[in-house]
């Protein structure tokens, strides 16, 4: 005897023979999973024709038999499971009814709904297998007379919904959610956010977590529409549930619901709404910081140091603060080639240099910005290539909070290969503290190497101080004389200094000598 012997024997009808052999199978191996199927089978078939006669309880024992069978038998396709749930619908009460409801709610939802609606109205008294043919009946009448109806009439049908216990999730489960999703847009009253909630986003399937394609055209997927139109609403929503419950890695979940919000802030820009525009930064941080990195928490950084120049310039510094440097992702780090092949500088290097620039002009400087770039400036150092720029700011910065004998190390290590800039000679001597002959000598460094003198008008005023205190004042007034001749305009500490020097003296046509000395 087989399994094939069986089948043959159940779909010629003849359905004791077969259901003889079947138990005969199960009898040698118990646990044979095809045996169990093919039993299931004809117990299916045998029930049919005793639902069909009406003979309820002989068609309720061939169920429990059934159902015995269901949870170890061959049925990777779910055909089993189904024929079930259809047999054990077919023997409850007001089955018949309910059943002549939902078929007809395919022509006629309206009068569909009005044959259902007392079993919708007492569900909780419906066994929970009809429920789905009441979802149906209530889903098309919406569909059908969405247009006809009050908000309040299509939020009461959708809480009837909510209330049935049928299959989640499932086809119609999201074809619920992809309703009230159209309703939301145009009926303000309906939180699509709360009803989100209660569908439960752990119901969301395969299909709804992702795009799909129709006549070749891409299709967004239901939760991104879903959450797009949540953020569009403007209600205040808990991100951190939403993550745990959407079935999505949470950087994907973070980016369905930074991404509308990126657009929006595009869009003020593009209508020259430049106030809410900031507002809109504004408010996006303190909705999204807190949660972590993400790609489009990353392009939003990237508009705001696009979008926060000139005189809004230093907005920036105070957004990317609330925006957080721990959230920079790798890409971040990484230079930018575009279609053309020209390379830019990593984001995270153009935003730590936006907000440098900012300070460097600040005065007096904000302490706990300081100390804020300060850090960033260490994770930069860390992450990026070696770059002479960003090793001359970090010992800047080191010097803004005093911290010369960090900023004097860092300088010794960019003479080892930059020995020939003037600059940073000048620089190291900024952090020389109580030795005026060592800052002298190195002042004097940068005038040897450096001819410009468009670069050199405050060294000179530099040196022109220390030589005043050093009681040199020839040299002094050489120093300020050569500041003169190449500046026009004159800086307040030309007039302060030279009003120290004894104008009388002859001072040398130049300090050369003096320099090449020192």
């Amino acid at each position: 005897m087989s399994v094939k012997e069986v089948t043959l024997l159940r779909k010629s009808g003849k359905l004791k023979e077969a259901y003889k052999m079947a138990i005969e199978d199960l009898k040698e191996d118990k646990n044979n999973s095809w045996a169990q199927m093919s039993l299931f089978w004809v117990l299916r078939d045998i029930c049919q024709q005793l639902c069909n006669r009406n003979v309820t309880d002989k068609a309720k024992v061939c169920l429990k038999e059934m159902s015995l069978l269901l949870p170890t038998m061959m049925d990777d396709s779910g055909a089993g499971k189904k024929a079930y749930i259809n047999l054990f619908k077919q023997i409850q009460p007001n089955a018949d009814a309910i059943s002549k409801a939902v078929e007809l709610s395919k022509n006629n939802p309206s009068r569909a709904y009005v044959l259902a609606k007392n079993y919708i109205d007492s569900a909780n008294k419906i066994d929970s297998a009809l429920h789905e043919d009441l979802g149906w009946v209530i889903y098309r009448y919406i569909k059908a007379e969405v247009s006809n109806l009050t908000s309040l009439e299509v939020r009461t049908l959708l809480k009837d919904y909510i209330y049935l216990k049928n299959e989640r999730p499932s086809m119609l489960h999201s074809q619920m959610l992809n309703l009230a999703l159209s309703f939301s847009k145009e009926h303000s009253d309906f939180s699509l956010y709360r009803f989100f909630l209660l569908w439960e986003p752990e119901n969301l399937r395969y299909e709804d977590l992702n795009k799909s394609y129709y006549n070749g055209s891409e299709i967004p997927s239901l939760i991104s529409r879903i959450c797009r139109q949540i953020i569009s609403s403007g209600e205040n929503i808990d991100i951190e549930k939403l993550c745990e419950k959407i079935n999505l890695p949470k950087s994907e979940t973070l980016d369905l619901l930074r991404e509308p919000q990126f657009w929006e802030i595009m869009n003020l820009h593009k209508e020259g709404k430049t106030h809410k525009m900031f507002e809109a930064f504004s408010t996006y941080n303190k909705k999204n910081a807190v949660y972590g990195a993400s790609h489009w928490h990353s392009e939003v950084l990237k508009i705001a140091e696009r979008y926060m120049s000139g005189q809004e310039a230093w907005r920036f510094i105070y957004f990317f603060k609330d925006w957080g440097y721990e959230n920079l992702i790798d890409i971040d780090w990484k230079e930018e080639i575009d279609n053309n092949g020209n390379i830019y500088k990593p984001l995270a290097v153009k935003a730590a240099k936006k907000c440098y620039e900012y300070l460097k002009e600040l005065h007096p400087r904000d302490a706990g910005l300081v100390s804020w770039l300060d850090s960033l400036y260490n994770e930069l150092i860390e992450r990026t290539k070696k770059d002479e720029w960003i090793l001359r700011q970090r010992a800047i910065i080191y010097t803004w909070q005093q911290r010369y004998d960090l900023a004097i190390k860092v300088y010794k290590s960019l003479l080892l290969e930059m020995s020939e800039k003037y600059y940073v000679w000048s620089e190291l001597a900024d952090c020389i503290q109580d030795n005026n002959e060592l800052k002298i000598a190195l002042f004097s460094k940068s005038l040897l190497i450096e001819r410009n003198e468009d670069f050199l008008g405050s060294i000179h005023l530099n040196l022109a101080d220390l030589l005043i205190k050093e009681g040199l004042m020839p040299e002094a007034l050489c120093e300020l004389n050569t500041y003169k001749k190449f500046h026009e305009k004159t800086s307040p500490k030309y007039q302060e200094y030279i009003e120290q020097v004894d104008i009388s003296v002859i001072p040398p046509n130049n300090n050369k000598l003096f320099i090449s000395v020192h």
